[in-house]
């Protein structure tokens, strides 16, 4: 039982002890004006446990939601872990030209980067890693799909190399988080 249902179970029993007690003054000796004297009572106690309850329902929906912003926090520092070891990986992949492998890991990385609940983590963060990745899978694309020898110059793979690094800057301010809300 929490704190809040034992403090308006106690201010019940208060409110009925006290109103038994002045009972003799209030309440007429005649039937009719004891039952109102008794109904009142009873609504009186009953208004102390509906506020009460209202006051219980906010505490418990505020511990829900700081629980659920924990547990978002914690799958984003993870998510943005793996998202930084899939950058690292098409990094790789692009040193070595095997532009297929890096399209699959962009691709994985999109995937992360779809599950994080942005509403409890950093909204600029999440936002930037997946419109990112967005451009990384794109600019990957047109490289497959070029019928050239090679597919990127070497400016365009620079291009490509500082958009990863801002996806790496971004999933580790993620990966850092502590008690933002």
């Amino acid at each position: 039982m929490s704190h809040v249902r034992w403090m308006y179970g106690v201010v019940s029993v208060a409110v009925c002890v006290l109103l038994v007690y002045v009972s003799d003054k209030w309440a007429a000796p005649d039937r009719i004006d004891s039952f109102t004297y008794w109904c009142g009572v009873a609504t009186l106690v009953a208004l102390v446990i509906a506020v009460g309850e209202i006051i219980h329902a906010g505490t418990a929906t505020n511990a829900v939601n700081l629980a659920l912003s924990a547990t978002a926090r914690q799958e984003a520092r993870t998510l943005s872990a793996e998202v930084i070891a899939l950058v690292d990986e098409v990094s790789e992949s692009m040193r070595a030209e095997d532009y297929t492998a890096a399209l699959r890991a962009v691709q994985i990385a999109r995937r992360f980067a779809a599950r994080l609940d942005f509403k409890h983590v950093l909204p600029f963060e999440g936002n930037a890693i997946a419109e990112k990745l967005g451009d990384v899978e794109h600019a990957l694309q047109r490289a497959l799909n070029d019928d050239r020898g090679k597919p990127m110059t070497r400016a365009g793979k620079t291009e490509l190399n500082d958009v990863l690094m801002t996806i790496k800057r971004a999933a580790e301010r993620l990966a850092n988080l502590e008690g933002w809300v």
